[in-house]
């Protein structure tokens, strides 16, 4: 019956670029059961370990004070409002993407909420300590303690690892420019 129906769970692992770009792009994504029926929108949840993302590009103007940090960094939570609903919110200083993402996804602002509903993305401050691919679960570190998540799909975003460690002298004397805190610590230097 229909009330047996599960909403399936994808985890995203990392909010770098691929990650927050597949939190972003898959609640756009027509959803099918391979019957060609259209099936229930799944349950979306990012897990990074900081609050924010960091658009690295633009990291230098942090740190001259040409940008906010809510321009450079904004938190998951702010750039994860209201995506898989067709309420987009609208950050500060960044263009209105509803109607695009809405003309992709085949939505409007005038439909109806559709028989399936919207697709729930949220997002989870943690440490990724482990992945139980057997159970499907991720096992996660947050103040309260130890967590597992359960999920249908996974998706691995981690990224890359700055190690200065390669090049002789770089960890003595180099100052990685990756992160807002490192942002900050240059800036305290100049």
């Amino acid at each position: 019956s229909d009330d047996d129906v599960v909403q399936p769970h994808i985890v995203i692992l990392g909010g770098g670029f691929g990650g927050i770009n597949s939190a972003l792009t898959l609640p756009t994504l027509p959803w099918s059961d391979g019957s060609g029926a259209t099936s229930i929108k799944p349950k979306i949840t990012l897990i990074d370990k900081s609050e924010r993302f960091v658009f690295l590009p633009l990291l230098y103007e942090l740190c001259v004070d040409d940008a906010s940090i809510d321009e450079v960094a904004p938190t998951f939570k702010s750039l994860l409002s209201g995506v898989g609903t067709n309420k987009l919110s609208t950050l500060s200083g960044l263009p209105d993407l509803s109607d695009t993402l809405q003309l992709l996804s085949g939505t409007s602002n005038d439909d109806d909420e559709s028989a399936e509903g919207n697709c729930e993305v949220s997002f989870l401050q943690a440490k990724v300590d482990g992945i139980d691919a057997n159970n499907n679960q991720v096992v996660i570190t947050r103040p309260s303690g130890i967590e597992t998540i359960n999920y249908d799909a996974l998706i691995i975003a981690t990224g890359a690892e700055i190690s200065c460690d390669a090049v002789p002298g770089a960890s003595q004397f180099a100052l990685p420019f990756y992160t807002v805190e490192q942002c900050f610590e240059l800036k305290r230097r100049l």
